[in-house]
């Protein structure tokens, strides 16, 4: 074989390999069905730019999908230049120093990549863990709210789209990481998980001035239906709203301590 056949070959068999190792997203079918679990809420921190979050996710009753519910909120009115401002799932969980350098790149089992950019029409060749690109980013924060239904997101341990075990990460436009936090199961708290729950301040360079303070919704999704059922305490000691999901199976996370970076 002469070597402008081989390299031809040789390209050709590469190429298959790049788009074989870049498939589109499956859709998740045995979330699972008939239980459900919550995690405390939020920590905070005494900064101008701390932040007070909630992510929630619930499987469907029939198994397809996560329902997820995000409230991006802080402790002052003060708002964050440099959005619109992104949010994933990442690959690892904040560690016990607080980087959230140390989360990795975003939830990507399909092998995507960054590049190019996410198409919201065709969500299924996104990465898995490119939740804004898939569903809108935060127009303003603090004050920002979504609600969705994601059927590319697992709840089942070891599925390659499972989420239980990865953190949840918010950027600015230009992509610097703001904050990060883990999901957190039943029953544990930021420091019996082992999880840094301390925040510390946005610099100036990267949160540089003021913008609109209005409370920003991103569509209409569709959400899980959820009934309050009093309150339980967190591990910081801050009472807060259960919630039940009447015919969800569960996994109910909502996030403990963001760490500010």
């Amino acid at each position: 074989m002469h070597f402008s056949q081989l390299l031809s070959v040789t390209t050709l068999a590469a190429g298959i390999y790049i788009a074989a190792a870049a498939s589109d997203a499956s859709v998740v079918k045995d979330n699972p069905i008939g239980a459900w679990i919550i995690a405390d809420t939020s920590g905070k921190d005494g900064s101008n730019h701390g932040m007070l979050a909630e992510v929630s996710a619930s499987s469907s009753s029939d198994g397809e999908g996560v329902e997820m519910t995000i409230n991006l909120n802080g402790l002052s009115s003060i708002p964050l230049s440099g959005g619109p401002f992104t949010y994933h799932i990442h690959q690892y969980p904040v560690p016990e120093n607080g980087s959230c350098d140390a989360t990795g790149a975003h939830l990507d089992p399909t092998n995507r990549g960054d590049s190019p950019p996410c198409d919201k029409t065709k969500p299924e060749t996104c990465q898995v863990g490119d939740l804004a690109g898939k569903h809108g980013a935060c127009p303003s924060l603090p004050g920002c709210s979504n609600t969705f239904r994601d059927p590319y997101l697992s709840l089942t341990p070891g599925n390659p789209a499972y989420i239980g075990d990865k953190s949840f990460v918010v950027h600015y436009a230009n992509k610097t990481r703001i904050a990060c936090v883990n999901f957190l199961p039943s029953g544990k708290s930021a420091s019996s998980a082992g999880y840094n729950s301390t925040s510390t301040a946005v610099s100036s360079a990267s949160a540089p001035g003021a913008t609109s303070t209005s409370t920003s919704t991103i569509g209409a999704g569709n959400s899980a239906t959820a009934t309050p059922t009093g309150s339980v305490v967190t591990a910081s000691g801050l009472a807060s709203s259960s919630l039940q999901v009447p015919g969800f199976a569960g996994l109910l996370f909502t996030i403990l301590g963001f760490t500010m970076w």
